[in-house]
Parts: C-alpha cells; sequence; structure tokens
C-alpha cells in the first residue's frame, strides 16, 4: 500500500467531514434560477466534496468543476477548479464556525492579484463573496451571488 493509500484509507475527523457536508447538495444562485445549477456531492469516504455547475447565457453553456479537499499535512482546506472558459484555481482555505473562507493568487486585467472567498452555509443557502486586491489593501468585489437550495432539496 503506497502512502497516499493509507492516508486514504482513513476516515477524515468528524469537523473535516461537517464542513463539506455544509455545501453538499443541489443548488442555483438566486436570480439565475433558469440557467444555473449546481451540484455538490460528498465522495464515498467523505475525504472530497465535488461540485459540478452549468450555466447557460443565451447559446452560449459554461461548466465549472471543483473539488474541496482536507489537507492534513498542509493543516488547511484545499480548493481546486476548472471551468470550461479556462480558468484553473488553487485556494487554501479554513471551516470555521460555520464560515469557509479561502485564499489565493490569480492573474487579473494582466497582474498579480489576491484572491479572498467567503462564505457560510446556512440550511438553504448561503452568500458567496470573491474579492480580490491589487494591493492587499483595497479589496474590490469580483462576485456576490446568494445561492439557494433547489426546492426538490428542501
Amino acid at each position: 500500500m503506497t502512502t497516499d493509500e493509507a492516508v486514504e484509507a482513513e476516515t477524515p475527523p468528524p469537523a473535516v467531514r461537517e464542513a463539506l457536508a455544509s455545501i453538499e447538495g443541489r443548488w442555483t444562485i438566486r436570480g439565475m434560477e433558469t440557467s444555473f445549477t449546481e451540484v455538490c456531492e460528498l465522495f464515498p469516504g467523505g475525504h472530497h466534496l465535488v461540485c459540478y455547475a452549468n450555466s447557460q447565457s443565451g447559446e452560449r453553456v459554461s461548466r465549472h468543476m471543483s473539488i474541496i479537499t482536507w489537507s492534513a499535512s498542509e493543516g488547511c482546506f484545499l480548493y481546486f477548479g476548472v471551468g470550461s472558459s479556462g480558468s484553473v484555481k488553487r485556494y487554501r482555505g479554513a471551516f470555521d464556525g460555520g464560515l469557509w473562507s479561502f485564499t489565493g493568487s490569480a492573474t487579473i486585467e494582466g497582474k498579480a492579484a489576491s484572491v479572498r472567498i467567503s462564505t457560510k452555509p446556512e440550511r438553504d443557502g448561503f452568500r458567496f463573496l470573491e474579492e480580490y486586491s491589487f494591493d492587499g489593501v483595497a479589496w474590490l468585489t469580483e462576485a456576490e451571488v446568494e445561492y439557494v437550495r433547489l426546492a426538490d432539496e428542501a
């Protein structure tokens, strides 16, 4: 058995499973109910949450896949995301007091930027805020949306 297999065979701590389960389910974004869905599933074993998002604007269809997982070696959650636009994201995060927070970096408008994301899931939905900064002082909103659990999930 390799080291990776041994780690995967272990049961994640209850706090990790609780954090990942907080965003498990089927979601849409308020105001985009007819054009956006996201399904987040906890993989068997409870180590990873995998989300698939689909959106449509006219004839343009977009897909996004993200994975949130706990890294015991790094002592934090890791977020990996890819999108049909070619986007690739990798952030480090925490779940504390019901609040998810992630930080990372990106190239925005051709310049290096810091990125931070925060959200606090509730049973029926959550506000998702993504911000960026070129100087670490002034933060600009990249996205602010309200996720709503799909009716058949309530």
